[in-house]
């Protein structure tokens, strides 16, 4: 199987525009720490600027602060002699949820976890696709009996219900059940991390 994983798009650390300040005039970054908190604090997600240099696996992992982020893999497999016969899509989102981020309950939805998975019979020309949605508290993963999902802050690890994209030591397996097809996928990098930009949580498009 020859596959290709493609580095998810996502922003990881900054924060909001600074405020005015007030004399004695405060630095640039205690500016910019205050805004994350006092906007953290309200509920709404923090904003991207230029931050410290990407480090992974952590920043392979969720960033729980932000509104967005997506992982995602793609790729073709070989079956019955033929090159390329299906080729595979699996994307798994998180969205941050502002108004529930200061509910002190444990069943407070704070993040929204979902994916799309889909599979193509290129010479058959058949398409099957699913998707799957859950609420997640945001805790960490087992320490919610509510949780059916949820998404690691400390490498690549999402679990959605009976689907899941799992990092270590560098390699991917996505395992996923549908109504119409299954996916077990183990995926090996055969390149380094190729990052967009200057290795800064922000790209130009962003």
């Amino acid at each position: 199987m020859h596959s290709r994983r493609t580095t998810r798009g996502a922003v990881y650390r900054g924060g909001p525009h600074p405020v005015k300040p007030v004399f004695p005039a405060p630095t640039r970054r205690k500016v910019l720490s205050a805004g994350i908190w006092t906007s953290l604090s309200l509920g709404f997600p923090a904003m991207a600027s230029p931050g410290p240099l990407l480090a992974f696996p952590r920043d392979g992992g969720a960033h729980p602060d932000f509104s967005t982020e997506w992982w995602y893999v793609t790729g073709w497999a070989n079956a019955g002699g033929q090159t390329a016969a299906y080729g595979f899509q699996l994307t798994f989102f998180r969205s941050r949820i502002p108004k529930t981020q200061g509910m002190r309950s444990g069943l407070a939805a704070r993040q929204l976890i979902f994916a799309h998975a889909a599979i193509t019979n290129i010479r058959g020309r058949k398409h099957w696709h699913d998707q799957r949605m859950a609420r997640s508290s945001g805790r960490a993963p087992g320490n919610s009996p509510t949780d059916t999902a949820w998404a690691d802050t400390a490498r690549t690890a999402i679990t959605l219900q009976d689907w899941s994209l799992v990092e270590q030591n560098q390699v991917l397996k996505a395992n996923l059940r549908c109504a119409d097809f299954s996916l077990a996928l183990t995926l090996t990098p055969t390149q380094p991390t190729l990052l967009q930009g200057d290795q800064r949580p922000v790209t130009q498009r962003a």
